[in-house]
């Protein structure tokens, strides 16, 4: 039986020819073009060139796979305001004990200030003499807190001027409730009516109050001043 469509010579009709071989160029490209545009692996896109960049709005679906590409990808070469989010923290003191935030630049040079040692300065005189102190062989109470104020304060430093006409005279210094000798600073003077100086550090108390400790007997000369004070948050 023979065809009902007849038969057609593309050898006698080469302007058929030209155009069948330009819609076969034209499909070609497109789907070269399209297999371009929809490759996958594993459901994520691959792209050649960026169509947004990060601060367009994404709305098509390549759009937002793109735009996360580029986002997780660039350089942070600018300051981002972070203040408010749940996962940083301003607190200058560190009272915090939280494993899932970050401290904030600014707190954690605050804490960094409050830690460490403070100088007190340049004193002009003793902060105590002779006459302020009870010198009867009896650990008695040395309140600082007039001076070092400051409830973080850990330790004390010293500086002491002793003057007997008697060897061995000891005037110690230790933290206040201590019970025993093993743990204090001080001085013994090592010859009769010759000065001794020395810088003694002592752990204090939370009222920043120490004890001392001085030979039963009046020194010629006793000189006490604080120096400065180690903190602790």
């Amino acid at each position: 039986m023979e065809s009902i469509f007849p038969q057609i010579s593309i050898a006698s009709n080469p302007e058929l020819a030209g155009q069948l071989n330009d819609l076969l160029q034209r499909f070609y490209t497109d789907i070269y073009n399209l297999l371009a545009e929809t490759q996958t692996l594993e459901g994520v896109k691959t792209f050649g060139s960026f169509p947004v960049t990060p601060s367009s709005a994404p709305s098509s679906d390549y759009q937002v796979t793109n735009k996360k590409y580029v986002v997780d990808n660039f350089t942070i070469n600018t300051a981002i305001d972070i203040s408010g989010k749940s996962w940083v923290i301003d607190e200058d003191t560190m009272a915090s004990d939280d494993a899932g935030k970050v401290p904030t630049q600014q707190s954690v040079k605050a804490y960094a200030n409050q830690i460490g040692y403070v100088d007190r300065g340049d004193p002009s005189a003793w902060d105590w003499e002779v006459g302020d102190f009870t010198t009867d062989g009896t650990w008695r109470d040395l309140d600082c807190s007039p001076i070092v104020n400051n409830s973080n304060a850990i330790a004390i430093r010293f500086v002491l001027y002793l003057l007997d006409d008697a060897v061995t005279s000891a005037f110690l210094l230790r933290k206040n409730g201590n019970s025993n000798l093993n743990v204090f600073d001080g001085r013994y003077t090592q010859v009769a009516n010759v000065p001794l100086i020395a810088n003694l550090i002592v752990a204090c108390d939370g009222n920043q109050v120490v004890e001392y400790w001085g030979s039963n007997l009046a020194f010629t000369t006793l000189g006490l001043t604080v120096a400065g004070w180690w903190l602790k948050i």
